[in-house]
């Protein structure tokens, strides 16, 4: 048995490899998160699981719990950059997972703003505390954990003399409501919108730049 993970961005299946469009469409059970498995289109006809809160047992039983074949899970983007896909090797081991990778919002992300990966630090928040993601310099793409992280991050940064930092926060990068809204991150933090999706991302260019290079 094997656990195929696909990674599917903001545009659902009209974005999918053709390997991974045909994966999901032969799949016998497919688990992912509510919003993953909702862009899933009616070519695919598999039972939809919903990970349940918290995560990690049902990971840990994923195989057990389907004995008869394949499993197929559904991954926001790249399912080995802060995914779940890593869980699941880690879990089960290489040999038994098979990752079909879709482009991540960090390189949606840097290639909308025209960074250079190289130069670009990944900061999840998805789990870990907001102060995490503060940097005397540099630049980052920050994961965020739902609509109130920008918000959060642009306040702490403010309230620790960053808040002259270039602040940018990406919405939907893919998908057909795509937007990015630049702004210092003081200025965020003094007047936060009302309307940040669930799906977005933080770039932030950190000011004053005290790193000694």
């Amino acid at each position: 048995m094997t656990i195929i993970v696909v990674g599917i961005g903001a545009d659902g299946m009209a974005g999918l490899t053709d390997e991974s469009r045909r994966e999901l469409c032969s799949a016998a059970v497919i688990y992912g998160s509510a919003r993953q498995v909702d862009l899933l289109d009616d070519t695919v006809t598999a039972p939809r699981h919903r990970w349940p809160s918290p995560m990690l047992p049902a990971l840990e039983r994923l195989l057990d719990d389907n004995p008869a074949g394949d499993v197929h899970v559904v991954a926001s983007g790249d399912p080995l950059l802060h995914g779940v896909g890593t869980a699941l090797i880690r879990l089960h081991g290489a040999e038994r997972v098979r990752v079909l990778l879709h482009v991540s919002s960090v390189a949606l992300a840097c290639a909308r703003l025209g960074w250079a990966a190289q130069d670009t630090e990944v900061i999840s928040l998805v789990t870990a505390p907001v102060h995490t993601a503060v940097r005397r310099g540099g630049q980052a793409v920050v994961l965020s954990r739902g609509a109130t992280t920008p918000a959060e991050l642009a306040a702490l940064l403010t309230e620790t003399g960053r808040g002259p930092s270039e602040f940018s926060v990406l919405e939907q990068l893919g998908g057909t409501g795509e937007r990015i809204r630049s702004r210092a991150a003081d200025a965020w933090a003094a007047a936060p919108p009302g309307d940040v999706d669930d799906l977005n991302v933080i770039a932030v260019r950190y000011l004053p730049d005290e790193r000694v290079v």
